[in-house]
């Protein structure tokens, strides 16, 4: 045998080895906290819009999903946040005193009715679920 052909069948596992793991290392998927987080809240509000949710169910996918945007946006991974924790976090990625109050005290009617215990009429949910897409889908872009 020739010595150039015995090298070369001693490098071709190698390089198919190399070539291989550079593959799938690029075709891996890799996701961001905001990506991950991002999907949360789609998951979240796409729950919350189901007819046979209840009213517990319904309110804490709404907070999920508030929350889960929130962090997002600012990269970190988390469950939950007070009012005042989303308001500070909404100010510190740049949204203004007013809009972040807004959204503020969206989490804290959400928390509220949440451990209240009351029933929410079709328009309170319609009203709550419309609210909470518009900050949601605000933090996503």
């Amino acid at each position: 045998m020739a010595p150039w052909v015995f090298t070369l069948l001693l490098v071709l596992p190698i390089l198919g080895f190399l070539i291989t793991r550079t593959a799938l290392g690029r075709l891996r998927k890799v996701e961001s906290p905001e990506q991950i987080m991002a999907e949360r809240a789609r998951q979240a509000l796409k729950s919350a819009t189901a007819v046979d949710a209840s009213d517990t169910e319904f309110l804490s996918a709404l907070y999920r999903a508030l929350v889960s945007a929130i962090l997002g946006r600012q990269g970190s991974m988390g469950t939950s946040l007070t009012w005042s924790e989303a308001r500070t976090r909404l100010i510190a990625i740049g949204w203004d005193a007013v809009d972040a109050d807004a959204a503020a005290r969206l989490l804290e009617t959400v928390e509220s009715f949440n451990y209240s215990g009351g029933s929410l009429d079709r328009d309170k949910r319609s009203d709550l679920l419309e609210r909470t897409r518009q900050v949601v889908r605000r933090l996503a872009r």
